[in-house]
């Protein structure tokens, strides 16, 4: 009997897009899966479009809540599952047929007594799903890569049990940016990742995204830039990290532990512009950390 996967989708306004997510997930060659869906408050057609979707295949389970937020809804989800693996979906992409069937063989050959995560490359379409280009075919997997970055996109991970029960059961008390970069942080310090530079992801991007990526070298620096002027997002990191230090530090191995004990100090910036260790995909993006850290941003 094959491994049962759950598919978590946080919907919000989706009515636009949302119907052809859900079918490429339902025509899935992996056909031992439930597509479990948290409506997010919606206040468009999107409920109407999810109680269809829902009284005509069974494998569609619904919920219907109150507007958290996607984070908190992704978190309300992961905590009421229970499947061998749990997969996150966005409301407004597309899957390609084998997303789920590549993602289950990869990990059932795994250990599966460690937190585990697959997760793949992508297509970058525009609002009509013509595609912009392919995202970067080599990601970066360590520890200490995952403060400061997530190598992935949270529409293409998938996670085993072992992983989903270490973050349900060690959430953070503040609230956090991005449910799928702290799910690779506690992947990345206890388990494996595994990074597929094969597409299986139709990313669509459009002005109501709720993630962010950038895919040229303009557009790179000019997000980088409006972080730093407009956004909290680098305190923001440097206090998830310290929140980090406080959930798990007693867990974490020696070098994991040595390697967070720094980076959520608030001093020895010469320690972390000068560590050993890379941290970005990209010459550009390691360059501007470094220069953050110089400059205490980070």
């Amino acid at each position: 009997m094959t491994e049962r996967i759950t598919v978590i989708l946080s919907a919000y306004n989706g009515e636009k897009y949302i119907q052809s997510q859900i079918d490429s997930i339902l025509n899935q060659t992996y056909d031992n899966f439930i597509l479990y869906i948290r409506d997010d408050g919606s206040t468009d057609g999107t409920r109407k479009i999810l109680k269809q979707y829902s009284e005509k295949d069974s494998r569609v389970k619904v919920q219907y809540g109150e507007n958290i937020g996607y984070v908190k809804s992704f978190f309300k989800m992961l905590s009421e599952v229970n499947s061998e693996y749990i997969a996150f979906s966005d409301q407004d992409d597309i899957w390609l047929p084998e997303k789920l069937s590549v993602a289950q063989a990869a990990l059932s050959q795994k250990n599966k007594s460690v937190p585990l995560m697959w997760a793949s490359n992508i297509y970058i379409c525009d609002e009509k799903m013509n595609v912009i280009s392919i995202g970067a075919r080599k990601r970066m997997s360590n520890f200490s890569n995952s403060l400061f970055m997530c190598n992935t996109q949270g529409m293409t991970m998938i996670i085993n049990n072992k992983a989903r029960e270490k973050v349900v059961s060690n959430l953070p008390k503040q609230n956090i940016m991005y449910h799928d970069w702290w799910i690779y942080r506690v992947v990345s310090a206890f388990g494996e990742v595994i990074f597929d530079s094969d597409p299986y992801v139709k990313y669509r991007r459009h002005d109501k995204n709720e993630s962010d990526i950038s895919y040229n070298f303009v557009n790179k620096v000019t997000n980088m830039m409006n972080r730093l002027i407009n956004s909290d997002m680098y305190i923001r990191t440097k206090k998830e990290t310290q929140e980090f230090k406080i959930i798990f530090d007693s867990q974490l191995s020696q070098s994991n532990r040595d390697v967070l004990s720094l980076f959520a100090s608030p001093k020895r910036k010469i320690q972390k512009v000068f560590y050993s260790g890379r941290f970005k995909n990209s010459v550009l993006d390691e360059l501007v950390l470094r220069l953050f850290f110089l400059l205490d941003i980070l």
